[in-house]
């Protein structure tokens, strides 16, 4: 059987397929395919969905085996054609229809991009299977073609389409613009003024700023049974709490409508929010109280986002987040290392900033402009303490050298004045470049951007900044009071008084023995540090999610039991809360470790020997307590420590 189309049926002919009155089984690879009809002599099948490759076809005989011979069955990758060739110029979900489709995000060999002319397109892939892949395309303009793209090794599938006003729906709001939060039963009636007969299937609100702009993610609403006739239908917008809402409207056959309308719900005439004397490292909970919240709704803390933690109508709480600066970062190492640090981008051609800050290297950032620049703004009142630059050029540069040399980096506080920070020279490369600082920096800085001129036109795919973000410089660490900022976008509002940071709540974890244990558990380790008080009921310790039983404490040592790991998590975590604040770690964290010379590690058997294979998953931490042999192959995804001997 060759070049098998997923979902068509199909019939083998032979003998002896049916053993006493029962069907046989069909297995391309390890899938079961759905029987049909059998007799003794044939036996039909639906295919199944499976993604490109070879693939071992057997009949299985109840009470005898495996029929003979195998038959090998081939799927090809293949693209027979979008589900829409046109749709909305507000956006739309498009899918490639096929067989044997390799699933992009996955496997390297297949890909998917859309092209308008020879610009590569903002896309998601939103959805996945052998059959069908959905792109959601963000809007265009009347008469704009693009061209999706399927790949998979070497065979393209290349298929147009095309955004239409023809082909946008246009819907519109009716009644009033806004209103008091009511509870449930909010509901909202829209009108269609074209292709009434369409039905709108998904319809979606989010929340807005004070300028417009949106402010959170997708909001779904339910949409009752429409009518094919009767223009207007009600959207259940009960799920919807104070602020203000465009809306997305769907329907399959064109894509989102364009709906101009907006509604807003009006603030809380009133709110009860918790006083919190908190840690510098954090953990704290806030607790915001009013009729009518929205669990869109932000709460910064000195400029910092706290995590929601829980929500509904009336009720929203929030992690107070750690006070960085460049004070309690010395004092007591809150954040173990430098992270990747988000910004605002901005740039000469502002529209196209974020194409150099996005994550993919398929958007590009340029400009025509004799001295053009691109960068990130990191926020008001934030400095950055920078660890390392990553910059990525475009990628059609064979030798980026040839337009890149002569380009800098150059950062500072006021967003007129700027000083170079490092020059780009003879050792700039396609794909990834990397600069760090030769010591750390004097200075921090709140912008940092990338300039040259025609020669490059700024053209970079990414930008990528790792260090720490410090809040304004403190007068004291011992307490500092700080202001909370809360909005749901429309309704900001700003409170003082209510967060203090306190030097006598910040604990700090020194030293850990010892540092690794059986997941077996039941071993005892010592946590030595500072302020940790002497309540055990208050102390919460938590290694890879399992807790760790505190069995005595001072202020300077806590002494907990570990408690069995039964399975290898996704990554290994190690925290320690007292009285809800984080405690930082200053040295290395404790971690399970399966010891080589243990026969528990190797499933009971006794350890590798020379030639053996020995694969370390992710979440698997591995001792090793003895000499090793000659392995022929060894695969960490996970980690391999070795003891002191």
């Amino acid at each position: 059987m060759s070049n098998s189309i997923n979902g068509n049926n199909y019939t083998i002919t032979g003998s002896g397929f049916v053993n006493n009155g029962v069907n046989p089984k069909v297995k391309v690879g390890s899938v079961d395919a759905t029987v049909i009809a059998a007799t003794d002599t044939s036996v039909q099948f639906t295919f199944p969905d499976l993604i490109h490759g070879n693939y071992a076809l057997n009949i299985y005989v109840d009470g005898i085996g495996y029929a003979s011979p195998t038959i090998n069955a081939t799927v090809l990758a293949t693209v027979n054609n979008l589900s829409n060739l046109t749709g909305s110029v507000t956006g739309n979900i498009v899918y490639f229809v096929g067989s044997g489709l390799v699933n992009p995000s996955v496997d390297p060999f297949a890909s998917v991009n859309v092209l308008r002319g020879t610009t590569k397109q903002v896309f998601d892939v939103i959805s996945y299977s052998p059959k069908s892949i959905g792109v959601r395309l963000m809007s265009g303009l009347d008469g704009y073609v693009y061209t999706f793209n399927y790949t998979y090794k070497t065979r393209t599938f290349a298929i147009n389409y095309s955004t239409l006003n023809t082909s946008t729906p246009k819907v519109a709001l009716t009644g009033s613009a806004s209103a008091a939060y009511s509870g449930s039963g909010l509901t909202l009636t829209f009108n269609r003024t074209t292709f009434i007969s369409t039905v709108p299937e998904k319809a979606y609100a989010y929340p807005l700023t004070t300028s417009n702009t949106r402010f959170g993610d997708d909001i779904e609403l339910t949409i009752p049974s429409v009518s094919t006739t009767n223009s207007t239908f009600t959207v259940n917008a009960s799920n919807l709490g104070a602020g203000k809402y465009a809306f997305r409207i769907y329907t399959r056959e064109y894509g989102f409508a364009t709906i101009t309308s907006t509604y807003e719900i009006t603030a809380p005439t009133s709110y009860t929010v918790s006083s919190v004397i908190s840690g510098y490292a954090g953990g704290k909970l806030l607790t915001v109280s009013a009729t009518g919240l929205g669990a869109h709704s932000k709460l910064n803390v000195s400029g910092v986002p706290a995590k929601l933690i829980s929500s509904n109508s009336n009720t929203l709480v929030y992690e107070i987040p750690a006070l960085l600066t460049n004070e309690t970062q010395g004092n007591y190492s809150i954040q173990q290392k430098p992270g990747i640090i988000k910004g605002i981008p901005f740039a000469d051609v502002a529209s196209s900033a974020t194409n150099a800050q996005d994550d993919k290297l398929s958007t590009i950032y340029s400009s025509n402009a004799t001295a053009c620049y691109v960068g990130l703004d990191f926020g008001v009142g934030k400095k950055v303490d920078i660890r390392r630059v990553r910059y990525y050029p475009y990628q059609a540069w064979k030798s980026a050298i040839a337009y890149m040399k002569g380009a800098k980096f150059t950062v500072s506080n006021d967003g007129t004045t700027y000083t170079t920070l490092f020059n780009i020279d003879n050792t700039v490369h396609t794909g990834w470049n990397i600069w760090r600082p030769a010591s750390r920096l004097d200075n921090f800085y709140r912008y940092i951007r990338f300039e040259h001129n025609v020669s490059s036109m700024c053209r970079l795919a990414e930008i990528e900044v790792q260090g720490y973000v410090y809040a304004a410089e403190l007068t004291s660490v011992s307490s500092t009071n700080v202001t909370v900022d809360f909005s749901d976008g429309f309704h900001p509002v700003s409170w003082t008084g209510k967060v203090e940071y306190q030097d006598a709540k910040t604990a700090k974890i020194t030293e850990i023995t010892p540092m690794t244990a059986s997941p077996a558990g039941g071993e005892n380790i010592t946590i030595n540090g500072i302020n940790f008080g002497t309540d055990a009921s208050l102390v919460s310790i938590l290694i890879d999610g399992i807790a760790c039983t505190v069995n005595t404490i001072t202020n300077t040592q806590i002494e907990c039991q570990v408690g069995a790991r039964p399975t290898i998590p996704s990554a290994n975590t190690f925290e320690v809360k007292i009285d809800q604040n984080r405690v930082p770690v200053t040295c290395d964290n404790f971690t399970y470790a399966f010891r080589w010379s243990d026969p528990a590690t190797w499933g009971g058997d006794i350890p590798p020997i020379d030639g053996d294979t020995v694969y370390v998953p992710k979440g698997m931490v591995l001792l090793v307590d003895q000499s090793t042999p000659k392995l022929q192959i060894i695969v960490v995804e996970g980690a391999i420590i070795f003891e002191d001997k």
